[in-house]
């Protein structure tokens, strides 16, 4: 049995639904992949969540989470402090990981630049390839 090792890049939008949705977000992400994960995420990303939590509200509240339960415990750093879109995707593509995105625009990118996506299918309640 071959066992591979897969980087797979997050973008808020993910994190952030994760959260408010109350979804065991790694799991689903390393059922959809079926290989060892290396959950990342770029400095960028962890930049708009720290700006969510200062601005306080329902979105607020789950940045703060992610950044407080989540992001510590589970998730590699990536430097990339750049636009956190342009860090995911490029990031992504390095490495030939996963993104796991909620974000449409995003996710067309990703798939242009020959990337794979793993998105949320809300009819599922998971997130899937």
């Amino acid at each position: 049995m071959h066992v591979g090792i897969s980087v797979v890049v997050f973008d808020t939008s993910a994190l952030l639904l994760a959260v408010t949705e109350r979804i065991d977000i790694i799991n689903d992400v390393k059922e959809a992949v079926e290989d060892l994960i290396i959950p990342v995420v770029t400095v960028s990303v962890v930049r708009e969540l720290w700006l969510l939590a200062k601005r306080g509200g329902k979105r607020g509240k789950a940045a703060s989470l992610v950044l407080n339960n989540i992001v510590p415990h589970y998730f590699s750093i990536a430097a990339l402090d750049g636009k956190a879109d342009d860090d995911v995707l490029s990031l992504a593509k390095e490495t030939g990981g996963f993104l796991v995105t909620c974000d449409s625009g995003l996710r067309r990118r990703a798939e242009d630049n020959g990337v794979t996506v793993i998105y949320y299918r809300r009819a599922l309640r998971r997130f899937t390839i």
